[in-house]
């Protein structure tokens, strides 16, 4: 759709700029711009005709699932009198939706269309052939989006039970072979325009768009007396169900009507079979049921979320030492139209021995009600029977009202214990804190002493080892001055035995020899004397250094001994502040502990209230439940003699003349003219589809000889044939049985 507008508006664009160059355009352009813009209005009301269509499929899948949350709720709320009720409201309901639905869809088919034949009578042939190729396109998928509704349908009322599966089987069938006979058409047109050239083809195109809106009004025009005539029918064959609102006008199911008026009471309408997966339980009371004659042969298991439940009302009998279900009145379907697949309801009793067990049922009801009854208990003895199952009942729901009563009466000194034991909780939470924040003050202190100590032996480390440096300086300043003295005495030493050596001196050579050496001698005890003055020096910086040291060690030890004091001062404080936080410590556990056994108490106590009041409800619910089975019992203790009176006109009321009465039917005119309008609509229906095939086929041909594909119409009837195939075997596949929730095998 997208595309195809795009189209248009670039046409319309291109047709708009040529319009600037000249402000006269001719009259040609003039009416290209007027056709192109009807093409786009009507393409705009397709499109809406389409949106619509899409609204009307979102409204009615909300309706349909406001309506299955309403009859799923009836079934967890309500009475099996009021699920009946809310069943047969939810399936009218649900079919009128579907009546709506479908009309409304069909009014916009009908508006697609039209707006489809006003766009295809203005556009030029290529456009055409494209539009065509997109039409078949998205009529497909709406096809299919119907296809997808109807079987979210179908789930709908199979999760509701509102849809058996032997409907289901008549409805796919007949839907299934009107999809066989939609593709077998398409066979049959593409077969029969494999030969004509393009030029044939276009001109066929032509003339079938003509016949598809006609053929489309034909099929409108029959769907409408259909429509009608079905009004007609299924009001005649409503008169003939005995579920149909309002005395029916036809005698025999007017004593049905009144007979299953009169025993709701006695009757079950979901009898109790089995509880859920246990099917062979609930098919052998059921077959044991039916070989005796107690039940007819169509009735089945249905089954919902906790039990197996038989498929129509019914009685209890004890028969064979047992108990058995029992429906007296069969229905069945005869069949009006083989083709149009119309049945009406037809009546008869079950069998010879459901009329005799009923006839005994009857007249042994009162006697067997009484007993059921029993009597009321008096000043000196109990009740008995049904009176006896009320008043231990309602003497239960006593006791369990005053246990509730008393069970109340010990919240409140079960909350003030809570309330006092919180108050103690935070009192000694308070005191904990206070006592841990004081600990851990004293810890903080201890922490200081100890980082004083630290600091102090940090500075004591550092002072010994600047002692240590300047002792070894010392030693080595020692050292030194004591080789630099030792040097100077032997310079001295030398220098005595030097002037003694020139003094003794006979010749020059030897004067200045000894001159020499004096000389050298008098060097040597200068740099001597030099060397000591050094060492001296060295001396002073070391005992200067190794005293300051020595101060700084004095005064770091005294720190450090101060500092220990206090910290040992400190861990005195430490021991009393943990005490007092152990003592709070166990003051608040005990509290912690006073708390949650109130606290238990109390939910011990809230528990048994809620216990207490579920019991008493199930209790309240017994009571209602056994004054419930009084009332009906006497109910139908009172009007037993009319119930029989209603059983007995049911008897008599299913006659041969009734059963023929109902086979004649399918010559009633009603039922003929209903026939026929159906023969009419499918036959228009069948010819409209035909038109739809060949307009795809010729479509086909048209667009893939412009597109350069290559279709092959062996390959499109294989596919068809292999599509009506996959349909045969869905009908077969529809023949065995469906369900074993529903049909037993």
């Amino acid at each position: 759709m997208k595309k195809k507008l795009m189209m248009v508006a670039v046409l319309l664009g291109a047709l708009t700029l040529g319009a600037c160059v000249d402000d006269n355009e001719s009259q040609s352009v003039t009416d290209v711009r007027k056709a192109k813009a009807e093409q786009l209005s009507a393409l705009a009301q397709k499109a809406k005709a389409e949106a619509e269509a899409l609204l009307i499929s979102a409204n009615a899948e909300k309706a349909y699932k406001e309506a299955l949350a309403k009859y799923q709720e009836a079934l967890t709320s309500k009475v099996e009198e009021e699920i009946r009720q809310s069943k047969e409201k939810f399936n009218a309901e649900l079919e009128a939706l579907k009546a709506e639905y479908d009309e409304r869809m069909w009014e916009a088919k009908k508006n697609a269309l039209q707006s489809e034949q006003e766009f295809l009578d203005k556009v030029e042939t290529r456009l055409a052939a494209l539009y065509m190729a997109y039409s078949q396109a998205a009529e497909g998928l709406s096809d299919l989006k119907q296809k997808k509704a109807g079987a979210e349908y179908d789930l709908v009322r199979m999760q509701a039970y509102a849809l058996t599966i032997d409907n289901y089987i008549k409805e796919k069938t007949i839907e299934y072979e009107a999809q066989i006979k939609q593709k077998e058409a398409e066979i049959v047109a593409w077969k029969g325009y494999s030969g004509l050239d393009r030029n044939e083809l276009s001109a066929e195109l032509e003339g079938l768009k003509q016949e598809k809106y006609e053929s489309f009004a034909a099929w409108e025009a029959a769907k409408s007396t259909r429509a009608t005539a079905e009004k007609t029918n299924d009001e005649l064959i409503a008169s003939y169900d005995y579920k149909t609102e309002g005395t029916s006008p036809v005698k025999a199911v007017a004593a049905v009507q009144k007979y299953y008026e009169m025993n709701r009471n006695s009757m079950f309408d979901r009898y109790w079979l089995a509880n859920k997966g246990e099917w062979d339980v609930a098919w052998e009371k059921v077959d044991a049921a039916k070989e005796l004659g107690l039940l007819p042969d169509n009735v089945y298991c249905e089954v919902d979320d906790h039990i197996i439940y038989l498929s129509i009302p019914c009685f209890e009998i004890w028969m064979d030492n047992r108990w058995l279900p029992c429906a007296p009145i069969a229905e069945e379907l005869t069949e009006l139209s083989k083709n149009a697949k119309l049945w009406a309801p037809y009546y008869k009793v079950t069998s010879n021995l459901a009329v005799d067990v009923m006839t005994k049922y009857y007249n042994t009801y009162v006697d067997y009600a009484m007993e059921q009854l029993g009597v009321e208990a008096t000043a000196t003895t109990e009740a008995t029977g049904l009176y006896g199952v009320l008043a231990s009942a309602q003497a239960l729901l006593t006791e369990k009202k005053a246990d509730l009563a008393t069970k109340e009466s010990e919240v409140a000194p079960f909350e003030k214990a809570v309330k006092d034991n919180q108050a103690l909780v935070d009192a000694a939470q308070a005191e904990y804190d206070k006592a841990e924040a004081a600990r851990d003050a004293v810890n903080e202190e201890i922490a200081g002493y100890t980082e004083e100590m630290q600091a102090a032996q940090r500075a004591i480390n550092a002072a010994n080892a600047e002692k240590e440096v300047a002792q070894a300086k010392e030693a080595t300043a020692t050292a030194e001055k004591a080789t630099a003295t030792a040097n100077k005495a032997n310079a001295e030493a030398a220098k005595t035995q030097a002037e003694a050596d020139k003094a003794a001196a006979t010749t020059d050579e030897e004067k200045k020899a000894a001159q020499d050496r004096i000389d050298q001698a008098v060097k040597d005890i200068a740099a001597a004397t030099a060397a000591i003055t050094r060492a001296d020096k060295k001396l002073e910086e070391a005992k200067a250094a190794i005293k300051a040291a020595d101060a700084v060690i004095e005064a770091e030890t005294a720190k450090q001994t101060a500092a220990g004091e206090k910290a040992d001062a400190a861990r005195l404080k430490l021991e009393d502040a943990q005490e007092v936080l152990a003592t709070a410590d166990r003051a608040l556990n005990n509290a912690t502990t006073e708390l949650w056994m109130a606290e238990n108490k109390l939910a011990t106590v809230k528990g048994v209230i809620t216990t207490l009041k579920g019991e008493i409800d199930t209790q309240e619910k017994a009571v209602a439940k056994a004054q419930d089975q009084i009332n009906a019992i006497k109910e139908n203790i009172a009007n037993n003699e009319e119930r029989q009176a209603t059983w007995n006109a049911v008897v008599a009321a299913l006659t041969p003349d009734y059963a023929a009465e109902v086979k004649a039917l399918a010559t009633n005119k009603a039922v003929t003219d209903y026939i026929a309008a159906i023969e009419v609509e499918d036959a228009a229906k069948l010819a409209y589809n035909e038109i739809g095939s060949k307009i795809t086929a010729v479509s086909g041909y048209l667009t893939g000889s412009n597109s350069g594909e290559v279709f092959d119409p062996a390959a499109e009837i294989n596919k068809l044939e292999l599509a009506i195939a996959g349909l045969k075997k869905n009908i077969e596949e529809l023949k065995p049985v469906g369900g074993i929730n529903l049909v037993h095998t």
